[in-house]
């Protein structure tokens, strides 16, 4: 009797009851494809990050040999970020020196010792490396500190 009420009650759906229906079945088919899409994308967007990365490593391994080979590579530091590393090298005693003598290192002053001991990339590298990563000066110039023979975090406060 359960089942006849049923029908009684409901026997055809109505024309509101079809538009609902159809509304639903579009939209969640919308966001099947919305869904798929998306993950289409960021599947994408991964092997386009992988492949940057390979490519990157690939340039700093070879910028690290060559840093190597110029300096010696107990006389370089390697400053890694996502936009490929900064190599240092140990500092003339003089440009040290002149470092030393500000006293309490200012940002400026930790840039300028920086570029003078810039071994890889250039100036407009390191310049494009600064404009997204600014924190990189202050990792270098500790490197920089470091490869002078002086513990880095006496400079890091500063």
């Amino acid at each position: 009797m359960d089942e006849m009420n049923k029908a009684t009650v409901h026997p055809h759906p109505t024309s509101e009851e079809q538009a609902l229906r159809e509304r639903l079945r579009k939209a969640r088919a919308g966001k099947a494809a919305s869904e798929l899409e998306r993950s289409e994308r960021a599947e994408e967007s991964a092997l386009q990050e992988e492949v940057e990365d390979a490519e990157r490593e690939a340039r700093d391994v070879l910028a690290i040999l060559k840093a190597e080979s110029e300096y010696g590579a107990k006389r370089i530091a390697v400053c890694t970020t996502p936009m490929g590393c900064v190599i240092v090298r140990r500092p003339h005693a003089v440009t040290f020196k002149r470092f030393q003598d500000k006293g309490d290192a200012k940002n400026a002053d930790c840039e300028t010792l920086v570029r003078k001991c810039l071994a890889h990339p250039d100036a407009a590298g390191f310049d494009r490396i600064v404009e997204e990563y600014p924190g990189i000066v202050v990792t270098a110039a500790n490197a920089v500190v470091e490869l002078a023979g002086i513990n880095a975090r006496e400079v890091s406060g500063k």
